[in-house]
């Protein structure tokens, strides 16, 4: 068109593998080459799916943690004996306002396998170990999960957990600017923002 954009759609033949295809525009005679790559895939539904339970507990640096998930078919039946990989790393926590200055350096805490049991199920512990000749006192913890279906179909789950020298803290809010009649309310909450 008159602002040089340009629209069309097509159909790649039935017969054709997915992969990775280019589109090429040519305009010869003014000297328009353009190409562009797309990949092609076979979609698949998933058969199942994966959640994790919501932290709820107050943990600190020391402590030993768990993580519980259930791994479900579709159809609402559990994934039996599948393979769950997950890796656990630890890396200063540092605050968004602060972390142009530099950059948090991540380290592996454990690397491991287990399976689902019969109802779907899976359990992964890890110690939130203080880490040695550190002067920080606050340390993200990434739990990245990956469960592995019996035909090949994967499904990557992720946690993050904050965990500090203190297991929680404790919020004040009041519901009036003056103190004369003022209601007060407390609540204790884990690093994660989740009443405990």
């Amino acid at each position: 068109d008159e602002f040089g954009s340009v629209s069309g759609s097509m159909t790649l033949p039935s017969d054709r593998l997915p992969g990775r295809y280019t589109l090429q525009i040519s305009e010869p005679a003014d000297g328009v080459y353009y190409s562009h790559p797309i990949n092609v895939e076979e979609y698949r539904q998933p058969s199942f799916e994966v959640s994790l339970e919501e932290q709820t507990g107050a943990y600190a640096l020391g402590d030993d943690i768990t993580i519980h998930g259930v791994a479900t078919l579709l159809t609402g039946f559990p994934l039996q004996d599948a393979q769950v990989s997950y890796n656990v790393t630890r890396s200063e926590y540092i605050p968004y306002w602060r972390s142009w200055l530099r950059e948090s350096e991540t380290e592996t805490i454990v690397r491991d396998t287990v399976k689902t049991a019969k109802d779907g199920s899976f359990s992964i512990s890890f110690n939130a170990c203080y880490p040695e000749h550190s002067l920080h006192r606050s340390f993200e913890y990434s739990v990245d999960i990956t469960v592995s279906g019996t035909d090949g179909e994967i499904h990557p789950v992720s946690t993050r957990l904050l965990i500090s020298d203190e297991s929680a803290h404790l919020d004040l809010n009041m519901e009036e600017n003056y103190i004369d009649n003022a209601t007060i309310k407390l609540s204790l909450r884990n690093l994660q923002g989740t009443p405990i």
